[in-house]
């Protein structure tokens, strides 16, 4: 309905897909100032797109793909809650929803270089996140009697 009500504003030079996650932004935004400071924490990620350590089923039935699919599903979530806001919604724009970083920069109200800065240091993040979660998978992985120590 607000994208209708605001379409006769809408500049045809920009991105459509930037101003539309521009009314999204600021709907949310509108609605968590009104909502009470106590209760649970808001989801960062849809429900629909991840459920804890579940991760989409690529139907291949495959138990080991699905493990690690779920392990590489539950890093992403870790790491995406573990941003502060402002780099989390550059991140997430720019990686998952595929966006260029003018279209982010124009989407998020904020400059060409702010998203430039804030996406490197989201990006080099996840690779010390995923660096730490292989680390982790290395250690707990039993060793096998061919091993070499």
């Amino acid at each position: 309905m607000v994208v209708y009500r605001r379409l006769p504003a809408f500049d045809h030079a920009a991105p459509v897909k930037a101003w539309i996650f521009g009314i999204a932004r600021k709907l949310a935004r509108k609605y968590h100032e009104r909502q009470p400071r106590a209760g649970a924490k808001p989801a960062l990620v849809s429900d629909t797109a991840f459920h804890g350590d579940q991760a989409p089923d690529d139907g291949r039935g495959d138990p080991d793909a699905a493990l690690v699919r779920r392990r590489a599903a539950q890093v992403v979530k870790t790491f995406l809650a573990s941003l502060d806001a402002d780099k989390r919604v550059v991140f997430i724009l720019a990686e998952v929803e595929g966006m260029t970083a003018p279209e982010v920069a124009a989407a998020a109200g904020i400059k060409l270089n702010t998203v430039y800065s804030r996406l490197r240091t989201a990006r080099a993040l996840f690779a010390k996140a995923v660096a730490r979660a292989q680390a982790r998978q290395d250690r707990s992985r039993p060793r096998s009697p061919h091993d070499v120590s």
